[in-house]
């Protein structure tokens, strides 16, 4: 599961010779998000389809619609600095206790750093950020992303663009991040957080009209549900999860020239 939080489409700014990648094509955080939203469909045909599946590939889709529309999760940097990749940001070090490019972002520029378990009041809290994050990117005004649907390989497409065009813009290497900087970041992660709840609940409610959906009434809006849930994941997650792809250092095993680049990857059905 270690591949499936992230896409390794390069970011190749210098044109320079690119390695291959020695782990299985195509099990990315696309590849896990179809994966899940067809293990659903499945399950929904069988009213005898137990409970665990539901919570689990839940658990799952609720996470890696937060990872995909975190810009670092959808690629990596290749130049003369970093000829094998800087594993989304993880070797890009920053002088900040965020330590690096990737987790500048994981924190959406050090907005959400809390750690599990949430006390009661900072779960009220991220339920109220919810609805200030909807007032200030209300759904109208995000219509032309969400008309792509449950189109997964168009949701990476998005952050990429956003890792190439702002994630590794206006920062240099092993220096203090600037306050504009920093700035950007919580700027573009409150939008895509937005993007992201919208999206969530969109999928959500894919889900829950398959049929055979275990009893577990959520309540309320779903919007605001689904928006909270993925801020919770990407401020308790995001610390847990970037100390695990630090540790693991992604499993990567990098060799000879072949990563494909966002334009040449095949569009997922």
């Amino acid at each position: 599961m270690a591949t499936w939080h992230f896409a390794d489409t390069a970011y190749n700014p210098e044109n320079i010779t690119l390695p291959i990648s020695t782990r299985v094509p195509g099990e990315d955080v696309m590849w896990a998000l179809q994966g899940c939203m067809e293990t659903f469909s499945s399950v929904a045909k069988n009213p005898a389809s137990s409970p665990w599946i539901w919570s689990f590939q839940l658990r799952a889709l609720i996470h890696f619609v937060g990872d995909v529309h975190q810009p670092l999760h959808n690629g990596q940097l290749f130049d003369h600095q970093f000829p094998n990749g800087d594993e989304g940001g993880n070797l890009f070090i920053m002088q900040t206790p965020l330590q690096n490019l990737h987790f500048i972002w994981d924190s959406a520029g050090g907005l959400y750093q809390v750690e599990p378990p949430l006390s009661t009041a900072q779960a009220n809290e991220l339920s109220k950020n919810a609805t200030e994050l909807m007032q200030l990117h209300p759904r109208d005004s995000l219509q032309t992303e969400l008309s792509k649907g449950l189109n997964f390989t168009a949701w990476h497409d998005e952050a990429f663009n956003l890792m190439a065009t702002v994630a590794y813009a206006g920062v240099q290497y092993n220096t203090v991040p600037t306050a504009e900087y920093l700035n950007t970041v919580q700027s573009v992660s409150k939008r895509q957080l937005a993007l992201a709840g919208y999206r969530l609940a969109d999928a959500l409610n894919t889900v829950m009209s398959n049929g055979n959906v275990p009893t577990a009434p959520v309540g309320g809006n779903t919007t605001l549900v689904a928006l909270s849930i993925i801020i919770a994941v990407l401020a308790v997650a995001g610390v847990a999860l970037t100390a695990l792809l630090l540790r693991e250092k992604r499993k990567r095993t990098l060799k000879s020239p072949n990563l494909k680049t966002n334009e040449e990857r095949p569009l997922m059905p």
